[in-house]
């Protein structure tokens, strides 16, 4: 059994937004397609067109479209790593340790969390209910197979840890705000494989 880090999540109370305007040679990109995993395949990859210098998510909102966003700024609070992400369409979520941490641009927005947030636990793949769970299938190691972590809550959070670009991080996040709204994130490409042992 591999060993599992628990990654500590304490959410940032009080955010500025700090948007850089990011130099790419590709359009961001979002996709209205039904059919999330046909969509998917549509986003450019390292091969074909994005910089490798930069930092990529791709993210939905429940049954929404897929959109490609771009790191635009980091910043580490005491809490942990703040990341801004900017869509083509002006739309902006913040992760803080990857987890969503508020939103703008989007219908029904993620206001900026409290600090006080509850210690993520180790969890096993059949624990993660199924609206939780990935939308969008794996492009490399099985999703049931990577690490993952539950945030208790009212409505708890999940995300999921793999090797990605040379680290071993989380890479895929789920969040509620309210019983109908919903976000997911990947990092983008999905090209994980498993945590190191």
């Amino acid at each position: 059994m591999r060993h599992k880090t628990i990654v500590s999540m304490v959410f940032f109370s009080s955010v500025s937004v700090l948007l850089v305007a990011c130099q790419s040679r590709f359009q961001l990109l979002e996709l209205w397609q039904a059919n999330r995993a046909e969509a998917v395949k549509q986003f450019p990859t390292f091969e074909t067109g994005l910089n490798p210098s930069m930092r990529y998510l791709v993210a939905h909102v429940s049954d929404g479209p897929l959109a490609l966003l771009a790191l635009s700024h980091q910043h580490v609070p005491t809490q942990g790593l703040l990341e801004t992400w900017v869509g083509a369409n002006h739309q902006v979520i913040q992760t803080m340790n990857v987890v969503p941490h508020a939103t703008h641009g989007l219908p029904n927005d993620l206001l900026p969390q409290k600090l006080s947030q509850p210690v993520p636990v180790s969890v096993e793949w059949q624990q993660v209910p199924e609206q939780a769970r990935p939308a969008l299938p794996s492009q490399a190691a099985p999703w049931g197979q990577l690490d993952w972590y539950k945030i208790p809550g009212v409505v708890p959070s999940y995300f999921a840890v793999a090797q990605h670009r040379g680290a071993t991080q989380p890479v895929y996040a789920y969040r509620c705000w309210s019983p109908d709204v919903c976000l997911h994130t990947y990092r983008w490409p999905m090209d994980y494989t498993l945590p190191a042992s």
